[in-house]
């Protein structure tokens, strides 16, 4: 049986649960984990907690998720209970965002160029033009609404992520020294607060995840714009701190 590593993100106790919690499984694409869904080897190498225990098949439920060419896909998201805890965990591929339903490229794509000065309309209008009419007929396509893509820069731009943007800074600073001293005073944010504030901390947001993906791979550009920076910066924040970054339900 083929086992992939996981993370954990515990969750509080809700009435007689033991626990229940999330597992990322370091799957980073739909074809890799629809064909470990259809052989039945999704399965976390140990229970989060220590145990020594077995794993039970738990539960599974259906997740709707929109990929960067704005394609619907219906994944099946399985739970696991341990035999020794009782504690009941999801599995999560890593290339799903947590209560997000589009794609961390998509979303990324689209923040940047509301930040570059493009407005939400013609950003919908460019999605459009690029799906395909077959696609559209089956009813297998899904395009951000307008205040959809506005909901992510006020997102990124949410003062609550500080304490996530100052940890990543902490890292780039334990992996690169050097690097870190070059992206701190790129990063200063001035001025009064208001709506001009939010969208350079959602610049600030990501320009820090743009940082730590160079950072990591050895590049001497800190800023460039990988198509997969945000989701790489959400694995590894979630690997190093166990949390899910995620929009209230």
């Amino acid at each position: 049986m083929v086992t992939f590593p996981a993370c954990t993100v515990q969750a509080p106790r809700r009435g007689k649960y033991r626990r229940r919690g999330i597992l990322l499984i370091s799957i980073l694409s739909v074809a890799a984990y629809a064909e470990r869904v259809e052989d039945g080897i999704v399965t976390p190498v140990s229970c989060p907690d220590g145990c020594q225990g077995r794993w039970w098949a738990h539960s599974r439920f259906q997740r709707q998720w929109i990929d960067e060419s704005c394609v619907v896909f219906q994944l099946t998201i399985f739970r696991k209970q341990c035999s020794e805890c009782r504690g009941v965990w999801s599995l999560f591929p890593a290339f799903v965002w947590y209560r997000f339903r589009f794609s961390y490229r998509l979303i990324q794509a689209s923040c940047w160029s509301v930040l570059a000065g493009i407005s939400p309309v013609r950003i919908v209008a460019a999605l459009e033009s690029r799906v395909s009419s077959i696609l559209v007929g089956q009813g297998r396509t899904r395009i951000p609404a307008e205040n959809t893509i506005r909901s992510w820069v006020k997102w990124l731009g949410n003062p609550l992520l500080e304490t996530s943007v100052r940890w990543t800074l902490s890292l780039i600073a334990q992996i690169c020294p050097k690097s870190a001293r070059a992206v701190v005073p790129e990063l200063a944010i001035s001025g009064k607060p208001g709506p001009s504030r939010i969208r350079k901390r959602a610049e600030r947001f990501l320009k820090v995840c743009s940082a730590l993906y160079a950072v990591q791979r050895g590049a001497s550009n800190l800023f460039r714009r990988s198509p997969y920076q945000l989701r790489d910066w959400a694995a590894t924040l979630f690997c190093e701190r166990r949390q899910v970054l995620a929009r209230p339900p």
